[in-house]
């Protein structure tokens, strides 16, 4: 990740409680990151997604 702050808020995203919510703005952000060819963003929003269901299966 390459800006100020960008961890404090993948990992609050990785602990949120709402995975209703979450999926649903998940995917709304991964549609602008493809829209965009941004490959950082994308690679940081599947490493969140994985990371989430990791912990979801514990």
């Amino acid at each position: 990740m390459n800006w100020p702050g960008a961890q404090r808020i993948y990992d609050r995203f990785l602990h949120y409680e709402n995975d209703s919510l979450f999926y649903q703005v998940y995917e709304e952000c991964e549609k602008m990151a493809a829209n965009t060819t941004d490959e950082i963003w994308l690679e940081n929003l599947f490493s969140l997604k994985r990371a989430r269901q990791g912990i979801t299966k514990t």
